[in-house]
């Protein structure tokens, strides 16, 4: 298969009322177009707050389906990724807190899981699916940062390093829906404005037992000045 011609599916489950955008998707997707030479219009964004996933994927046949969860849509994940599985029968990559936090309640519905943050791990993966169409457990062993299941057990490899953040793109929010963007009203204010989604840093500089921030995504690391004003 041509790079040209793969399609991924970036898929988020969440959906609350405050329709807060899967910001961690939209990273990766960025990513992927300006650093690995994917197509932007084969990479797309499927949000449940203003999507019928199922609907919408079949429109899109992607070859790769990615999901990325939080503990409490987990379950949710698991049953997606099997009626996925029955329906198109595509691999599908796991990511997010819960996988990072809780990598032994991987399940077989999904075909790797993905540690950490995830930009360098995943376009690893898809020079690995371009080659051979499909997930091999010893080029699996090389990449870092993933789990897998070699027969009945799971397996996991040596984590990456925290990457740089500054080498990373600016997001580009045009994979998001654009309703996240209208005027809504600012408590407290009496006012309307358009929110701004930005993270200028990654990581915790404390270690709480009860959060999975700094386990998640490593040492403490900040944006530039610079290059949050980028964004802004």
């Amino acid at each position: 298969m041509q790079k040209s011609e793969l399609k991924i599916a970036l898929v988020s489950l969440q959906k609350d009322a405050e329709k807060e955008p899967p910001m961690g998707l939209v990273y990766l997707a960025t990513y992927l177009r300006d650093r690995t030479g994917l197509s932007g219009n084969n990479l797309k964004i499927f949000d449940r707050n203003y999507f019928n996933i199922e609907e919408e994927l079949k429109r899109f046949k992607p070859h790769i389906l990615g999901i990325s969860s939080m503990t409490i849509n987990y379950q949710d994940s698991i049953e997606f990724a099997k009626k996925i599985k029955h329906e198109i029968n595509i691999p599908i990559i796991l990511g997010g807190v819960h996988i990072s936090t809780l990598p032994e309640s991987f399940k077989t519905c999904f075909d790797v899981g993905v540690i950490g943050e995830g930009e360098i791990t995943l376009s690893e993966l898809i020079e690995l699916y371009l080659k051979k169409e499909k997930f091999v457990t010893e080029d699996l062993k090389k990449i870092k940062s993933v789990i897998y299941y070699d027969k009945d057990n799971i397996k996991k490899t040596l984590l990456r390093e925290p990457l740089e953040l500054d080498s990373l793109p600016l997001p580009d929010f045009d994979f998001i829906h654009p309703d996240y963007f209208k005027k809504k009203e600012v408590s407290g204010l009496g006012t309307t404005a358009v929110n701004c989604y930005l993270l200028s840093s990654r990581g915790c500089p404390y270690r709480c037992k009860f959060c999975s921030t700094s386990r998640f995504w490593g040492k403490m690391r900040m944006h530039s000045p610079e290059y949050v004003a980028r964004i802004v």
